[in-house]
């Protein structure tokens, strides 16, 4: 029933064709949307975002022991914490940093 109501919408308000590669899911899901996945309440990283930016952390936290501090690194570093701090992930975010303190 609620996939007619929808389908109907789509055709009458939107003027859209939903196609037979057209799914539906429940709002508890999230939506997955640049990289993040969004809720009805909240918006939190990608998990295959996570382990890439963990990578590049753990890289980034070797780099610092042996003292080579290449501005590419630092860059890559900020480009993350600023991907980071965009969703409400202030845990993951301290969980980075203290990849950096080690």
């Amino acid at each position: 029933m609620p996939k007619i109501l929808i389908e109907n919408f789509l055709l009458k308000e939107l003027k859209l064709i939903p196609t037979k590669k057209t799914d539906y899911f429940k709002n508890t899901q999230g939506a997955n949307f640049c990289g993040y996945r969004i809720y009805n309440t909240h918006v939190l990283v990608r998990n295959s975002n996570k382990v890439r930016n963990r990578r590049k952390f753990k890289k980034f936290s070797y780099k610092l022991k042996e003292n080579v501090t290449d501005i590419t690194y630092i860059k890559i570093v900020y480009e993350c914490m600023g991907y980071i701090m965009h969703a409400n992930s202030y845990g993951l975010y301290k969980h980075f940093v203290g990849i950096l303190k080690r």
